[in-house]
């Protein structure tokens, strides 16, 4: 197999009527990466950082920021980046037998650009989440953010026209921005747009196109997910919290938490997600 896209149809296939993923492994790794000999599959993601190797076997590849991984671990793996990196990793713990065995026993190593990495560190950030949790309806909303992660790449991985990719890049920009600065209060629908080197109003229109939804409300969302990760994991107290995920008032963001989740801050932190 040399096609990533084949490898990410074959997951696709193999994981969608699956009652529960079996999923071993989510997280971001930051540091280098060094695999033990595991019947897995897996997708890594090399979120940002200094340039980096991955190897299976003999195999290698030279990565940087925005390459996805399609790899096997049946003879380990590695990862090693020139300085520094932050790494996406999920991996499959595949069936002894059935039309994966020929495959989960190779030593694969495909690797692909992707232009719009804002858009799928996303995808890799909520599977890693869902998976270190085990309240509610964990095996569903694991699955559902597995196989939406699956979906994002498989689009992304479409080569682009060349106007769209240049759009493509401009949402990157955009999500980049949204990202590395949610947690400032004064953070506008102008900074971002002018992080993206576009106006406001083009924004929000390859926004809707692209996410189905407006940057704001994109950073918006953000915000609310990492508060509610702090007040799972963490001891703060909601107004910290607020503070620390770009809300200057904390009213405010009690309302729109509620809105967002159906509870109070109080309420979600007591009864778990």
């Amino acid at each position: 197999m040399d096609n990533l896209c084949e490898y990410v149809d074959i997951l696709l296939a193999w994981l969608s009527p699956l009652p529960a993923v079996p999923l071993a492994y989510a997280a971001e790794d930051r540091v280098p990466v060094n695999t033990g000999r595991a019947r897995y599959l897996e997708l890594g993601f090399h979120m940002e950082g200094t340039p980096a190797r991955i190897a299976v076997g003999d195999r290698a590849v030279a990565t940087e920021p925005g390459t996805v991984v399609g790899l096997t671990a049946r003879f380990g793996n590695r990862g090693v980046p020139d300085g520094h990196w932050v790494y996406g990793c999920v991996s499959f713990a595949a069936p002894d037998g059935g039309p994966l065995a020929e495959l989960v026993e190779q030593p694969l190593l495909l690797a692909a650009p992707v232009a719009n990495s804002g858009r799928l560190r996303e995808h890799y950030t909520a599977v890693a989440r869902q998976f270190t949790r085990r309240q509610g309806c964990h095996e569903t909303r694991l699955k559902a953010e597995v196989l939406l992660l699956l979906a994002c790449l498989r689009e992304e991985l479409v080569a682009p026209q060349p106007g769209q990719a240049r759009e493509h890049r401009a949402v990157e920009r955009a999500l980049d921005a949204i990202h590395q600065r949610f947690a400032e209060p004064e953070l506008r629908l102008d900074d971002v747009a002018r992080a993206a080197g576009l106006s406001p109003a083009h924004l929000c229109r390859l926004f809707r196109e692209t996410r189905g939804e407006s940057p704001m409300r994109t950073l918006a969302r953000l915000r609310l997910e990492r508060a509610g990760e702090l007040l799972l994991r963490t001891q703060l107290d909601v107004g910290e919290i607020a503070y620390a995920v770009g809300f200057a008032d904390r009213l405010y963001f009690s309302r729109a938490f509620r809105q967002f989740t159906g509870r109070s801050p109080r309420a979600f932190r007591a009864g778990g997600a």
